[in-house]
């Protein structure tokens, strides 16, 4: 089975509503705090890419959506599906189970964003809201690097000891 194969495997064997009753049945537990954030990113995801694969419906690009990017961090977005004429289309999925207008964007994320850009490749970030309601929304940020509605925040700090 191909890895594009196995993809579609996953994504119909778990639907955004199976992962969103599951993950609303459980206790918080603060141990397992970092599971619970994944859950929620892999429910954007999954969210996003049966998303992607509806607006392809009925396209030969439909069969081409591929979440397993998601898989490898280092490329710095997590799906590659397509505009309805073939362009290839770059999704970096940020997900929020409240309403609030921020997220978190690695270093890195945003690199890649930018190099995209350069190249004159799309990429948009879907911020996807609420995603345990019953209608979550999504919100199709595009050059989110040069984005003015966005405010860029540093939060983190790589620490080396000084040998």
């Amino acid at each position: 089975m191909s890895s594009e194969q196995e993809a579609k495997v996953e994504a119909s064997v778990y639907t955004f509503g199976e992962l969103a009753r599951n993950f609303k049945n459980k206790p918080i537990n603060y141990l397992e705090l970092h599971e619970r954030l994944m859950e929620i990113g892999l429910m954007g995801e999954i969210f996003v890419y049966e998303s992607e694969c509806k607006k392809l419906s009925g396209t030969k690009y439909e069969e081409m959506v591929n979440r397993e990017i998601a898989e490898d961090p280092t490329n710095g977005y997590d799906i590659l599906s397509y505009e309805r004429d073939g362009t290839p289309l770059h999704i970096e999925v940020k997900t929020t189970t409240s309403n609030k207008d921020q997220f978190f964007l690695s270093k890195h994320e945003l690199d890649t964003a930018k190099k995209f850009k350069e190249q004159d490749k799309k990429h948009v970030v879907y911020f996807v809201k609420n995603i345990l309601s019953n209608e979550p929304t999504v919100e199709r940020i595009k050059d989110i690097a040069e984005n003015t509605n966005f405010i860029f925040e540093e939060t983190n700090y790589k620490v080396t000891k000084n040998q």
